[in-house]
């Protein structure tokens, strides 16, 4: 994750936006991975390595679902194309994180209430 979509995240949750961060990872570099973030930073990590599920299966948009109460005002950002597809099939808003972030964050303001 590159500083630009950090920044984004922490200007939603100031803004009273629930956070959270869905991603595909091994056990054995959740404490890298982790510790290049701050995971107060998000109200809910599904990490692929702990639920046994991976992006983009439907499964691991399903478990998303169960622990965030549903699809309803859920908006799932990502950079792969197939996740969008299965999180859109799912019934998740979604919207395509592309490599031009100032781009990628117009985008999303445009979806924001």
């Amino acid at each position: 994750m590159d500083q630009a979509t950090l920044t984004q995240a922490q200007a939603l949750k100031r803004a009273g936006y629930r956070t959270g961060l869905a991603t595909n990872n091994v056990n054995e570099w959740r404490s890298i991975w982790l510790g290049l973030i701050d995971p107060h930073l998000f109200d809910f990590i599904v990490d692929s390595s702990e639920v046994r599920l991976r992006k983009p299966t439907m499964e691991f948009y399903l478990e998303l679902a169960r622990r965030v109460n549903g699809t309803q005002g859920v908006l799932v950002l990502d950079d792969e194309p197939v996740n969008i597809q299965t999180a859109d099939r799912a019934g998740f808003g979604t919207l395509l994180w592309g490599p031009d972030s100032t781009r990628s964050r117009r985008d999303l303001e445009r979806l924001l209430p």
